[in-house]
């Protein structure tokens, strides 16, 4: 037996243990789990660095206040979250509690999530911190009724502006052009895009773009401001907004209603038991629809104030905003984290979306944790302590201190801004646009809603023949066999 086949011999079960450790560890962790501390809990969560300093200190300080129960973290990027997250419950393996986004959480809702209300019905503390939550945030987790998931933090989308490039404009033009206040219009936001639009040198190429063309669930309140819709959204007003926010819930779809009997939780809950997952017909057709896509087209193809992928060839969405090539982007709460760390942490703005035939409101997403289904009820009850201490001001304050996302209870909000930078910052913009905060449609066909939705609006900006008229990218997107099977045939 010679040497080298001993040795590739040997790399070959290197390799077949790595590939096998990959395949089978959620298998063997679901059989190993009985062995594991009766304290403790598993507890996954994706995010940066940052993230995950944030979330130790929540962990830390809850276990400071119930020294029974321990909380073992499991943190991955999100790029690679969802699929482990998928692995897990394949294998029955899931962590006893969850943070999962609003956008895929349909789909798992009822076989992976603990229905909650048991729970909140005998925790009128609980029950109290919920209401304080913004009304977006739990209609979000809400499925055919009960509640599957308590919202952590989230946050909506807004203009960014570049004060740098603000600059650049108002040079290369000779008078000042500054960012535009609330209130503005589509037209407007079109005009200040031309503006800011230049070429210094006169060599006939664009060196500054007026704003970065978003990917579609980032335009989806130009859709809105527009008065298109997704689906055949039932709008209504939600009867918890407080005095400070009263119109917090506009836009909040109800598509269908639960026929579940009432609940026993008592107090303001009762009026959001209701199912909040669509299934009703397309609703992106007509006049309003093909005005939102052939806006879109015209961003790039009629006025060219957008780039194209090869014009900032070498750069991300990110670093064209932060180097100037684009002068405005969309963009969450989030994005701030990343703009804290450059040159232009305090050189940028925020500023509404402009306002159209439908209105201005802002999409919002939030973050929730649930807790798994297929936890043994003891582990469940622990998780329960966990997700429950999670909305104290205590916790919710690690949160705004981070600035990583707006906090889920309304109580954190001065919190928020005052680590953000006080009145005026901001954070007190992304805090203030809770006012016209969008619920984005909740349905269990979000993916199949999404690959659609991309493939036909990028449509409209392609070169050459592939290129749609946006009425064309309509009709198209109500037949394409996604959103037919999704929603039914459109009329």
């Amino acid at each position: 037996m010679s040497r080298v086949w001993i040795v590739r011999s040997l790399a070959l079960m290197g390799i077949a243990a790595v590939v096998g450790y990959w395949l089978f560890a959620d298998t063997v962790a679901r059989y190993r789990i009985s062995g594991r501390p009766t304290n403790e809990i598993r507890f996954s969560y994706w995010g940066g660095f940052d993230d995950h300093r944030m979330w130790g200190k929540v962990i830390a300080a809850f276990e400071a206040r119930h020294p029974a129960v321990h909380v073992k973290p499991e943190w991955l990027p999100l790029s690679g979250y969802c699929t482990k997250i998928d692995q897990q419950f394949v294998a029955k393996s899931a962590p006893d509690v969850i943070m999962f986004q609003d956008e895929p959480f349909p789909r798992f809702a009822a076989e992976q999530f603990v229905g909650l209300d048991a729970f909140l019905e005998d925790d009128p503390e609980a029950r109290a911190w919920l209401a304080d939550c913004w009304p977006t945030a739990v209609q979000s987790f809400r499925f055919d009724g009960p509640l599957h998931g308590v919202p952590v933090h989230g946050g909506n989308v807004l203009i960014f502006c570049n004060l740098d490039a603000f600059g650049r404009a108002s040079r290369f033009h000779g008078e000042p052009i500054m960012p535009p206040e609330s209130g503005w219009s589509l037209d407007e936001f079109i005009s200040t895009c031309q503006q800011l639009t230049i070429d210094e040198d006169g060599d006939g190429r664009t060196d500054q773009f007026g704003f970065l063309q978003p990917h579609w669930v980032y335009y989806l309140p130009f859709i809105w401001s527009h008065g298109a819709r997704l689906l055949d959204e039932g709008l209504r007003k939600d009867s918890r907004s407080s005095s400070r926010a009263p119109e917090l819930a506009r836009g909040v779809a109800a598509q269908t209603r639960s026929t579940r009997p009432p609940s026993k939780l008592g107090g303001s809950l009762d009026s959001d038991k209701r199912a909040l997952r669509h299934s009703g017909k397309w609703g992106l057709v007509g006049s309003e629809a093909v005005s939102a896509f052939a806006m879109y087209a015209d961003l790039r193809h009629r006025w060219s104030v957008t780039p194209m992928p090869m014009e900032y060839a070498g750069q991300n969405s990110d670093t064209a905003f932060l180097s100037g090539r684009v002068a405005m982007c969309v963009n969450g709460p989030w994005f701030q984290a990343f703009l804290r760390e450059t040159a232009l942490s305090d050189r940028y703005c925020v500023v509404p979306i402009p306002s159209g035939p439908g209105g201005s409101a802002t999409r919002v997403t939030w973050d929730a944790l649930c807790i798994y289904a297929k936890s043994p009820p003891t582990q469940q009850a622990k998780a329960w302590q966990f997700i429950r201490f999670v909305l104290t001001v205590e916790a919710q304050e690690v949160f705004a201190e981070h600035q990583r996302a707006v906090p889920a209870r309304r109580a954190c909000a001065d919190a928020y801004i005052r680590h953000g930078g006080g009145a005026g910052s901001p954070s007190a913009a992304f805090v203030e646009a809770m006012e016209t905060a969008r619920l984005q449609p909740i349905t269990p066909s979000w993916q199949a809603m999404g690959r659609a939705m991309r493939r036909h609006l990028t449509s409209v900006i392609l070169e050459g023949d592939a290129r749609r008229s946006p009425e064309a990218a309509i009709a198209a997107l109500a037949s394409d066999p996604g959103i037919v099977q999704a929603f039914g045939e459109t009329d």
